[in-house]
């Protein structure tokens, strides 16, 4: 027995409707959404900071006063405050 090669058009195709991209939505801390912010003194202390965009904490340097909330002493900490507060 010979067998014939299919072609293109002898497949049905289903067209598969767009997937949608996931929306998340944040109800974390407010402050979980700003950015990193140095603060005004002049010393250099590594912390840690929730980035809302990337959705990880990641460290900057802290210069000892002012700045923002967040602002965490290490990233254990820092995702234990924000990194939960995202929602489907």
């Amino acid at each position: 027995t010979s067998t014939q090669p299919v072609t293109v058009s002898d497949v049905p195709v289903t067209p598969t409707p767009p997937t949608r991209p996931t929306t998340l939505v944040y109800e974390g801390p407010s402050w979980c959404q700003t950015p990193a912010d140095r603060g005004l003194c002049k010393v250099n202390i590594t912390r840690f900071y929730y980035n809302s965009v990337t959705r990880k904490c990641l460290p900057f340097n802290y210069s000892g006063c002012g700045g923002n909330e967040n602002n965490f002493t290490s990233k254990k900490a820092c995702r234990k405050a924000c990194k939960k507060g995202f929602i489907k």
